[in-house]
């Protein structure tokens, strides 16, 4: 006996499948993101029904500190509560520094950033309904419209640096090193992760 959760993408006229990379990345939001629990035993599985929803809508700014009309190259990430999803792409930043999140399922979400290269930023805050997105989540009922959430931008990176050593002493080469926030809230913010590999000294560097 197996039970596993089918996860749907739904559009009208195309399919995941169908697209490019580039294609997909650009149409994120319009898939419809559902789920049905079935229960495999000795027979087919028949009259599986899902239902879909249109989600809610997420829509804001990033904005560097000091410089609000600065270009942010940058992607917006979000995290909802529940079982990760096999296609969740990242909301693109237009270059007015605005953009929307769509099809957002009910209920705790997170929000984030992600660079396609190197680490250029860290986030200083994400506001939200009157909330401290940093320090809790953004809760949205069903189809739910959010508008106004800023994501604000840090560009004064700070550099970690030390060694990985042995018993006696000796750098340990290619140790990985990985800097995770002390506070249980911000866990689920990956920006705030850093990772780096020891060279062959032992010795180890990382922004943030």
């Amino acid at each position: 006996v197996q039970t596993c959760a089918l996860p749907i993408y739904a559009k009208s006229d195309e399919s995941p499948d169908d697209l490019d990379p580039d294609t997909l990345a650009a149409l994120n939001g319009v898939y419809v993101k559902a789920s049905a629990e079935v229960t495999i035993k000795d027979k087919d599985v028949e009259n599986v029904v899902i239902e879909l929803s249109e989600g809610g809508r997420i829509a804001g700014s990033v904005v560097i500190e000091g410089d609000s009309s600065a270009p942010v190259s940058v992607l917006v990430t979000k995290v909802p509560a529940g079982p990760p999803l096999l296609i969740d792409l990242p909301v693109r930043v237009d270059e007015d520094g605005t953009f929307v999140a769509r099809s957002v399922p009910a209920g705790a979400v997170r929000l984030d950033i992600a660079e396609s290269r190197g680490s250029n930023y860290y986030v200083r805050s994400i506001t939200g309904k009157g909330v401290d997105l940093l320090n809790e989540p953004l809760t949205l009922t069903e189809g739910e419209q959010v508008t106004g959430v800023q994501i604000v931008l840090g560009t004064d990176l700070a550099t970690v640096e030390g060694r990985v050593i042995g018993s006696r002493g000796e750098g340990v080469a290619g140790a990985g090193v990985v800097l995770v926030p002390v506070d249980q809230r911000k866990r689920n913010i990956r920006s705030m992760w850093r990772l780096a590999r020891a060279d062959a000294e032992g010795k180890f560097s990382m922004r943030l």
